[in-house]
């Protein structure tokens, strides 16, 4: 999907050749293909990508619909260096699977506010959690769905990649829905309630 005609780009790039950025060494070039892929995609919608280095909650990614009326935002979260805007930013990878399959998943979490599946007030139950530590029991499984939610798109895209790394995937998955039932102090009893156990 292409911006509309006399839409200006968010990203920074140094330039239009920006996505032809050689593969670093370190990195298998199937699956930095496949990441280079994904950035134009939310490129193409306008979101604006950056790099943050490490958080303190452990969230490796981060969605934000709206951040002070800028439109659209994703975050990865990268150890080492300062914030960062820009497409060649985000294009240095350090651990292109990891990274490729975080952004995807925060992509996903845009693809569900685009498409109307994402409750609006999923960011006021975030800003109240941050605030107070601990969210009424119906906030935090809305977002414990929208987590599902956003792991669903982000597996579909990643088919539409060519993605085949599944077992990582899947771990991921895992490893970032029972991080965010931690987080909101809900633990074993959300993922229970949402297996219908």
């Amino acid at each position: 999907m292409a911006l509309r005609a006399g839409v200006r780009r968010r990203n920074q790039r140094q330039s239009d050749d920006w996505h032809k950025t050689p593969c670093p060494a370190h990195v298998d070039p199937r699956l930095y293909q496949q990441f280079v892929d994904l950035v134009k995609i939310i490129d193409d919608e306008n979101v604006l990508l950056g790099v943050i280095p490490e958080r303190t909650n452990g969230l490796l990614g981060d969605y934000h619909p709206n951040p002070n009326g800028q439109g659209p935002r994703i975050w990865l979260v990268r150890c080492g260096g300062g914030e960062r805007y820009g497409l060649e930013g985000v294009l240095a990878v350090k651990n292109c699977r990891f990274e490729l399959i975080t952004l995807v998943h925060e992509y996903g979490h845009h693809r569900s506010h685009v498409d109307g599946t994402r409750p609006a007030i999923i960011d006021e139950v975030v800003k109240a959690w941050q605030a107070n530590g601990a969210i009424p029991w119906e906030h935090a499984i809305l977002n414990i769905e929208q987590e599902h939610r956003a792991w669903d798109l982000a597996r579909r895209t990643l088919t539409r990649l060519g993605f085949t790394e599944w077992a990582a995937f899947n771990m991921r998955q895992a490893e970032g829905i029972g991080a965010h039932c931690a987080y909101l102090r809900a633990g074993k009893r959300i993922g229970e309630l949402l297996d219908g156990s």
